[in-house]
């Protein structure tokens, strides 16, 4: 898949054991208790699971994971490296898992996220979740609570 709207060395696919580095090494530069390469891979054998990528060349900008569960994605981590920040690549990584995930009769999407995450939750607004309520304590390193955010679900 091309990433709409930007140069034709981008590109999307789905994360393989190859990516792992790359992922760990963006996971460990965006987070302040990162998933460890073990979680990647124990997640990434999960049958529910998806990792999606967004690459420039052959160096990944993006990654997006997801589980499937019937008709709900819940979108468990999304990182992008500091070079691709602010690019929008993020947003059109989650538009194309979406649609994946829609091939896969999701039509609701749900995650968390820090509630100081005021990036985050601009990027999940334009793509069209709302706040639903709060999870305290969600978060550790530091102790933060999280918005639950749900897509796809009227309020």
């Amino acid at each position: 898949m091309n990433l709409p709207g930007q140069d034709e060395g981008f590109s999307i696919r789905l994360l393989t054991d190859r990516d792992l580095d790359q992922m760990v090494a963006i996971e460990e530069s965006s987070f302040t208790d990162p998933w460890s390469k073990k979680v990647f891979e124990e997640d990434m054998k999960n049958e529910l699971s998806a990792w999606y990528g967004a690459f420039y060349g052959s160096r990944l900008a993006a990654y997006m994971g997801f589980w499937a569960v019937l008709d709900e994605g819940q979108v468990n981590n999304i990182a992008t490296h500091p070079d691709f920040r602010r690019q929008g690549i993020a947003g059109r990584l989650m538009e194309a898992a979406f649609e994946e995930g829609r091939k896969k009769g999701i039509s609701t999407w749900t995650l968390e996220v820090r509630v100081s995450n005021q990036a985050a939750i601009a990027l999940y607004e334009k793509e069209g979740f709302r706040s639903a309520g709060i999870r305290p304590g969600y978060y550790t390193d530091p102790c933060e609570d999280a918005f639950i955010m749900w897509k796809g679900i009227r309020f």
